[in-house]
């Protein structure tokens, strides 16, 4: 399965055993899965600890790893996790790679979602989307409704806010993003200049805490309380 592909959505584990599979039946020999990121042909780009972003050095450096054959294996994986916390720098150095990798080459991209990667980069891509296997709760698709929490008295937002806190980080983030393009088609479908704006300053205040949530260790509950307090 050569080439460049693009995993999204779905939990973190459910994508991640995504790339183990693919690495798995893409390899000629078998692979000890425990030891499968110290293989000399597999390379894992991540964000390195006390950095927020994936950098154009580390890209580049991945670029020089697939310059060279592989050791043992019929193919040499570069795998980026949380792709979508490349910088554009980052993004802009891997074009090249991406559309004409080695006949040899696996790129793989593992990502929440498409959102914050470039066009071009999602254009040189075979996407493989696991939103299919994930399965929210009830309860979890009513707290990313955007519209019912906007109608909801403040008594009722502090709750909202109280209880979507106890979910899983990966979890309320997912919340938000789907709260961010509820309100992203509300400026796609109205024309009203006060709409637009309501609609522009949520999302900065969604995007702003989201961010705070993938990147510091500020409190979940009181980050979401913030939020509710500030939505229009």
């Amino acid at each position: 399965m050569p080439g460049s592909m693009l995993i999204f959505g779905g939990p973190k584990e459910q994508r991640e055993n995504k790339i183990l599979e693919i690495i798995k039946k893409t390899a000629t020999k078998n692979i000890d899965l425990k030891k499968i990121w110290d293989h000399p042909d597999i390379r894992v780009i991540e964000v390195a600890e006390g950095k927020k972003s994936i950098g154009i050095d580390l890209i580049k450096s991945g670029n020089r790893f697939l310059q060279e054959k592989p050791f043992s294996l019929k193919s040499k994986f570069l795998v980026v996790l949380d792709a979508e916390k490349m910088t554009t720098e980052a993004q802009n150095a891997f074009l090249k790679t991406l559309e004409e990798p080695p006949s040899y080459a696996t790129i793989i991209l593992c990502a929440k979602t498409q959102n914050s990667l470039l066009e071009t980069v999602l254009s040189r891509c075979r996407k493989i989307s696991m939103e299919k296997a994930k399965k929210p709760t009830a309860e979890v698709e009513t707290k990313s409704d955007i519209n019912l929490l906007l109608k909801m008295p403040l008594g009722k937002r502090l709750m909202w806010a109280e209880e979507t806190s106890k979910e899983e980080k990966e979890t309320i983030v997912q919340i938000l993003e789907d709260c961010v393009e509820q309100e992203r088609a509300v400026m796609k479908s109205r024309d009203g200049d006060l709409e637009l704006q309501r609609a522009g300053e949520n999302i900065k205040k969604m995007v702003e805490i989201k961010e705070n949530l993938e990147n510091t260790n500020i409190n979940t509950r009181l980050a979401l309380e913030v939020l509710v307090l500030g939505l229009d």
